[in-house]
């Protein structure tokens, strides 16, 4: 009845130059990052539907230079705790919903600690034979570059709807909303987004899937301009 996972993941980031309007390069190394998280469930069967769950986190992020370009020593350590349940109602229904709490602990000790109350899960819903509708909640912590600031907490909810046109044509819509929490003490305002995409999946044969996608998202932040993206995308994806 007892179910467990234990999951390590590393993570290596690398920045390239930036090169400004005026064809002046601003290094950005200082942002390169080794990052290691271990994270371990364990779960209660109480029935084949049900399974309440405990999960903790603890995870460390070391920059290649222990001070960056601002003066600050950016490495930290990451704690978390999570109490949630999966349900699964069989092929048409299933998912979990966690809640939590985490702690971003900077090295240095004139930054203030990221933290917060989280919020994590996925609900999968199948109402007829082609049709898929996935509802995601996910709560990440964000480190800054600027300084003085530590960085944010961000929650996102997204929402994508999969219908199967064809035997080998697959469209999709989908909704995001996003909110930034800025850390006390980094004179910035909070954030919130919101955006919009849609997709088609042709499957070519069997070895070979096109992609086309198409997405929107606007940035509102007060006192600051908002911003907005606009992303088009093509592409062949080969499964062996």
């Amino acid at each position: 009845l007892l179910r467990g996972t234990t999951t390590f993941e590393v993570t290596r980031t690398l920045y390239g130059d930036a090169t400004l309007n005026d064809g002046t390069n601003i290094l950005l190394d200082d942002r390169d990052t080794l990052g290691a998280e271990l994270t371990s469930r364990i779960g209660y069967e109480l029935s084949p539907a049900l399974v309440p769950f405990l999960e903790a986190t603890v995870g460390r992020e070391k920059y290649d230079q222990r001070i960056d370009s601002t003066g600050s020593e950016r490495s930290s350590t990451t704690i978390g705790g999570r109490a949630g349940a999966e349900v699964n109602l069989g092929d048409k229904l299933s998912g979990e919903l966690a809640a939590g709490y985490v702690l971003r602990s900077l090295d240095d000790n004139n930054l203030t600690d990221i933290s917060g109350l989280t919020l994590d899960g996925e609900l999968n819903w199948s109402p007829q034979r082609g049709t898929d509708i996935n509802l995601g909640l996910d709560t990440t912590l964000e480190t800054a570059t600027t300084a003085g600031q530590s960085g944010a907490v961000v929650y996102e909810l997204d929402s994508t709807l999969s219908q199967q046109i064809r035997s080998n044509l697959v469209a999709r819509l989908g909704a995001t909303a996003g909110y930034r929490d800025y850390d006390s003490g980094s004179g910035r305002n909070n954030q919130t987004s919101y955006g919009a995409s849609a997709g088609l999946t042709w499957n070519i044969n069997r070895y070979l899937d096109f992609e086309a996608d198409a997405s929107y998202e606007r940035t509102k932040e007060p006192g600051a301009t908002d911003e907005e993206t606009t992303r088009l995308g093509l592409g062949l994806k080969l499964r062996r």
